[in-house]
């Protein structure tokens, strides 16, 4: 450690510095739902709540409301396009490659997985 004019820098500047995540790539992959397991099983049981928790906090909405807006869509059983849109737009804010049709597709098949991947990128990030 280098002293400058025989001072220290402070130790929280120097130990509690965390790295940015690498913008280009997931943090966790989307079979990583053993990470959280308790997300993954509210998202298999009511995701509503986690589709709003993460909407809100990526774009300072209202839960809810966001919360309500899924479990309409997901009435009418078009929410892995729903959801699709979300996921690209998590995308875009990190800078993590990938397309609409690929984001649909996680959705359809396995939504679960794809909000605890979601849930934990936008818990690390933010």
């Amino acid at each position: 450690m280098e002293m400058i004019n025989n001072t220290m820098p402070p130790k929280s500047s120097v130990y509690t510095h965390r790295a940015p995540p690498v913008a280009g790539a997931w943090q966790q992959g989307v079979f990583d739902c053993s990470n959280d397991i308790g997300t993954c099983l509210l998202s298999c049981i009511c995701p509503c709540v986690v589709y709003g928790q993460m909407k809100s906090k990526l774009d300072r909405t209202s839960c809810f409301m966001n919360g309500c807006i899924y479990a309409i869509v997901a009435n009418i059983g078009c929410y892995c396009f729903l959801t699709g849109l979300f996921r690209g737009q998590v995308r875009r804010t990190y800078g993590i490659p990938g397309g609409s049709f690929e984001d649909c597709l996680i959705h359809c098949f396995c939504s679960p997985c794809a909000m605890t991947q979601e849930k934990l990128e936008i818990d690390a990030r933010s």
